[in-house]
């Protein structure tokens, strides 16, 4: 009788040794799935944070290109007004050129 509960005992033990390591191997594979999903999600963000950085950059680029646009064509417009006025009126641009040099030579001397 005393084999028999021991044999009882020990089968129970064995069942128990089983089950506990089912259970363990059940959680780390559940572990290892959400594991997974979090590195996938990581991804997933990390290529969702590079899609909008690229966009702002070619925004960023494109306003700068447009910016360096809109100068140029307004300082095309402003030589080509200066180059006019000084077509139609070369005695009064002489005149002003002579003013503003006297001015900036006064301005240096002192």
């Amino acid at each position: 009788m005393a084999i028999e509960q021991s044999n009882g005992i020990q089968n129970k033990a064995e069942q128990a040794l089983k089950s506990g390591a089912e259970h363990a191997r059940s959680g780390i594979e559940q572990a290892e799935k959400k594991g997974q999903e979090a590195v996938n999600k990581l991804a997933d963000i990390k290529s969702d944070i590079k899609e909008v950085a690229t966009e702002k950059w070619q925004d960023v680029k494109d306003a700068a290109k447009t910016a360096a646009q809109n100068v140029q064509n307004q300082s095309t417009e402003a030589l080509d007004s200066v180059n006019e006025y000084v077509k139609k009126n070369p005695i009064k641009a002489l005149g002003l050129a002579a003013l503003a040099g006297a001015v900036v030579a006064a301005i240096l001397r002192s």
